[in-house]
């Protein structure tokens, strides 16, 4: 989500952290929408087979396949769209290791996009610091919460497992 900042108190360690997190945000949020795109496409599917629907129009590679075949593939592929929408927050390589990832999400009544509310909380550093991810629809909005001196430290982690990947 777009806010106006402040711009005095906030350190040039500190954007740059809150930029990367929010670059990471925008490209999770791109792969999630794709993932989402698809588990629509399989719960219609899906749907069409419980109704007797014919899928050749739809999925040309059904066209000679058994329903049972069919359902248990479109279950599968399912399955791993939902997997992907959720790893697509998951951190990668040394700056996962950094960090406990808590990924909760929801789609409210009316919406079709779900909400993330995404929390990444350091590990291994001497202070409490974490950076929450929160979606509402396009919107993003990534705030660092902690003391400026564990937001530092944490920056410096971040920078250290960056430079090692």
């Amino acid at each position: 989500m777009t806010r106006p900042r402040a711009m005095t108190g906030i350190s040039a360690t500190q954007d740059e952290l809150k930029d990367f997190f929010e670059n990471y945000a925008n490209i999770a949020f791109d792969l999630c929408w794709d993932a989402h795109g698809k588990i629509n496409f399989y719960k219609k599917l899906l749907a069409d087979i419980k109704k007797g629907l014919v899928l050749s129009d739809e999925l040309p590679e059904a066209k000679g396949l058994s329903t049972s075949v069919t359902n248990a593939i479109i279950q599968k592929q399912y399955k791993l769209a939902v997997a992907a929408a959720e790893s697509a927050w998951e951190l990668s390589g040394d700056i996962a290791r950094e960090f406990h990832t808590t990924i909760r999400s929801a789609i409210p009544d009316g919406e079709t996009i779900p909400q993330y509310d995404v929390e990444y909380q350091a590990k291994n550093t001497q202070k409490s610091a974490k950076i929450r991810i929160k979606t509402w629809r396009r919107n993003i909005e990534v705030e660092l919460i902690g003391s400026e001196s564990a937001i530092e430290e944490l920056h410096g982690l971040v920078t250290l497992a960056a430079l090692r990947a």
